[in-house]
């Protein structure tokens, strides 16, 4: 389906159970969707929520990501504000670190110390 992105601002939260991958595109669209991310601590993940708000187990076992499902459930149905809240800082987070310009500045950055390498 062409169009997923649009229907993500429709979905309450999703899971991303990666094990090994780079950067998850689908963690930037879930963020930009304003929706609620439930993942596993994958490397890259952490790496990008280390300042943020999720849902994130504590192993990759499918008890542990049940266990987190669970937790955004019980939040969600009592209508906590720290759903709310992280999925705003987790946006703002978004387009502080990875705006065009800021990619492109990091792109160049990296792009003049590797020509600066002998």
């Amino acid at each position: 389906f062409n169009d997923a992105f649009l229907l993500m601002k429709y979905f309450d939260a999703i899971v991303i159970p990666s094990r090994k991958e780079g950067l998850p595109y689908v963690l930037l669209e879930t963020i930009a969707a304003k929706s609620t991310i439930i993942c596993t601590p994958e490397h890259s993940i952490k790496d990008v929520l280390s300042d943020s708000y999720c849902y994130m187990s504590n192993s990759f076992t499918p008890q542990a990501m049940a266990t987190v499902i669970e937790d955004f459930l019980q939040d969600y149905r009592a209508n906590n504000k720290k759903i709310s809240s992280g999925i705003d800082r987790n946006y703002r987070m978004l387009e502080q670190d990875f705006s065009k310009s800021n990619i492109v500045e990091k792109l160049s950055q990296l792009y003049d110390e590797s020509l600066s390498v002998k």
